[in-house]
C-alpha cells in the first residue's frame, strides 16, 4: 500500500495502517464523547481493525473502485466518500 495512489493521499492507510506500522498501535488516536456522558477510547489498531471491517463489508454489498457513497452522523452531519 502507498502513501499515494492515482495522485491522491490514502488517508486511510496514513491514519490507521502506517500509524501500527510506526509502533504507534496502541496510542490514542480517536476519544469519543457521547451524549449520555459516555467516554470511549479507540487505538490506532482499533481504526485499522474497524476501516478494513467497513471496507470488507462495502465489497461484500458490491462496491468496487470509484464508488461514491455518504455517510450520515447524529445531527445532520455527513462525510462523502469515494472509493479508490
Amino acid at each position: 500500500m502507498n502513501i499515494i495512489e492515482n495522485n491522491q493521499f490514502n488517508i486511510g492507510y496514513i491514519c490507521s495502517t502506517l500509524q501500527c506500522l510506526n509502533g504507534n498501535a496502541d496510542k490514542i488516536a480517536i476519544i469519543s464523547f457521547a451524549l449520555n456522558g459516555s467516554v470511549k477510547e479507540y487505538t490506532y489498531k482499533d481504526c485499522d481493525l474497524y476501516s478494513n471491517k467497513i471496507a470488507n463489508a462495502l465489497s461484500n454489498l458490491g462496491f468496487v473502485e470509484g464508488d461514491v457513497f455518504f455517510t450520515f452522523l447524529v445531527g445532520g452531519h455527513f462525510i462523502r466518500h469515494a472509493l479508490s
